[in-house]
């Protein structure tokens, strides 16, 4: 990629980035990222690309976004530890009957518990991150069950 692409490329996402940041609202306590800039999933939040989305911020030198990504997914978080890999601002956890499975599979663990790692090596904050990762670690033990049953 030359240059004058790469610049290009980054005034593109620089640009996107003002557009998917929506304010607190509904169930949502915090500033959150949303899936794309349209209307269609702004009070919805994925495990897989709000993950990817935060470590974008997180370069950009605003790893709070980390947090306010685990601490919503952790809000809906079910007494077994179960927390699905979506939710929206409205329904909280409900699942959607075009978009329904739990956080259980590895990859999707492995996006919370790296969020989390990375948040933590980003601040200082240890005390909650400690905290994120107690609620985290039911979340271990729900997807070993589930992978153990399969």
């Amino acid at each position: 990629m030359s240059l004058i692409h790469h610049a290009e490329v980054h005034d593109f996402i620089s640009d996107l980035m003002k557009k998917v940041r929506t304010e607190p609202m509904g169930l949502f306590d915090f500033p959150m990222l949303t899936t794309t800039a349209g209307k269609y999933y702004s009070a919805a939040v994925f495990t897989w690309d709000t993950h990817h989305m935060t470590l974008r911020y997180a370069m950009n030198g605003e790893a709070e976004f980390m947090k306010y990504f685990l601490l919503t997914m952790l809000k809906f978080q079910r007494s077994n530890g179960f927390v699905s890999c979506t939710c929206n601002s409205v329904d909280g956890a409900v699942h959607t009957p075009w978009f329904s499975r739990p956080a259980v599979s590895c990859t999707e663990c492995r996006n919370l518990f790296e969020c989390n790692g990375r948040y933590r090596n980003c601040i200082s904050d240890l005390q909650q991150t400690r905290k994120i990762s107690c609620l985290l670690g039911k979340i271990c033990f729900i997807a070993l069950r589930f992978v153990s049953l399969a």
